[in-house]
């Protein structure tokens, strides 16, 4: 795995998690909180990261690799009371890299994911009420973590083969926008 970079991620819950209680991957929270805001310092963030890092079409992962922007991000966070915290984001994309080193909080595990960094292609999979999906997937939620992901590359590795057995198989399974495995660790900004 490749470090990508970082992302920053709300406190506030963007899902239901009823199903995957205590799930803290990508699709828990909101990613880059700032965006949608109307003050000038959000949209100025928003636009830069836009501009230098997330408008390509290239298939990158919408991550930041420069922790004085992460920074200055978390900060304007705090300032409109927004509880923050950062994911360093590894996967096999070499499209953006990152040599910054950040203290280590926790790992927590692997997820598949769009490369939006909002979107839990995992999470939605596992999720599924739909008998036969849920057969599928039993071996691969028994190797859940803590956190409700996955601990290794081969886990992944097997939860992809379901998923493509299902398709296989005629199962609408949602299409996403250059989903990759990313391994996801809490850092220390």
């Amino acid at each position: 795995m490749l470090k990508n970079g970082f992302i920053i991620k709300s406190n506030e819950n963007q899902l239901n998690r009823s199903t995957m209680d205590p799930y803290f991957g990508i699709g828990r929270n909101i990613t880059w909180p700032l965006d949608g805001l109307s003050d000038d310092v959000s949209i100025e963030l928003t636009v830069e990261a836009e501009r230098r890092w997330f408008g390509y079409s290239d298939s990158r992962p919408w991550v930041i690799p420069d922790v004085d922007y992460l920074q200055r991000y978390k900060r304007h966070c705090q300032f409109m009371n927004i509880s923050t915290y950062c994911l360093q984001v590894e996967s096999s994309s070499s499209i953006i890299l990152s040599s910054a080193e950040l203290p280590i909080i926790r790992i927590l595990g692997y997820d598949y994911v769009d490369v939006d960094m909002s979107t839990s292609c995992l999470y939605e999979d596992l999720t599924m009420n739909v008998c036969v999906v849920k057969e599928i997937f039993r071996p691969v939620l028994r190797k859940l973590n803590q956190y409700r992901l996955l601990n290794s590359e081969d886990d992944v590795q097997e939860y992809l083969s379901g998923r493509r057995a299902l398709i296989n198989m005629g199962y609408d399974m949602e299409e996403y926008f250059s989903p990759l495995a990313v391994k996801l660790t809490e850092v220390l900004l």
